[in-house]
């Protein structure tokens, strides 16, 4: 009876340790509006609503239905050369005072065609 007792015992005190491990102390994040990207002449650029720079970029780059996705740290504006027709989809992330941000994201197709 008094082994019982004593797992029942134990028992009682490992619950709530299991739970707060498992529970963890989330991080801090908040969101930020997504990116401004547009595309014209076969080139693109996409800027932040942050002064905070670099931030980590993520980009996606659709083809012919094959995407590829690449991470990468930049300051906060990007302009580069762009595959016509291929679609893109941007968005960005910063930590500032601890806090993760995360924006949503920005989707376009690149164009040959000169700015209006």
């Amino acid at each position: 009876m008094r082994r019982l007792v004593a797992l029942s015992s134990l028992a009682a005190l490992a619950v709530p340790a299991v739970l707060a491990m498992s529970t963890g102390i989330a991080a801090a994040s908040g969101t930020v509006p997504a990116p401004f990207c547009g595309s014209s002449s076969s080139t693109f650029f996409c800027d932040t609503a942050t002064s905070v720079s670099p931030v980590t970029w993520t980009m996606t780059i659709s083809v012919l239905g094959t995407k590829t996705t690449s991470v990468f740290s930049a300051s906060r504006v990007l302009r580069g050369n762009c595959e016509v027709r291929a679609g893109y989809t941007f968005s960005y992330s910063y930590v500032s005072a601890g806090v993760t941000y995360n924006s949503g994201s920005t989707t376009f197709v690149c164009t040959s065609s000169p700015p209006e």
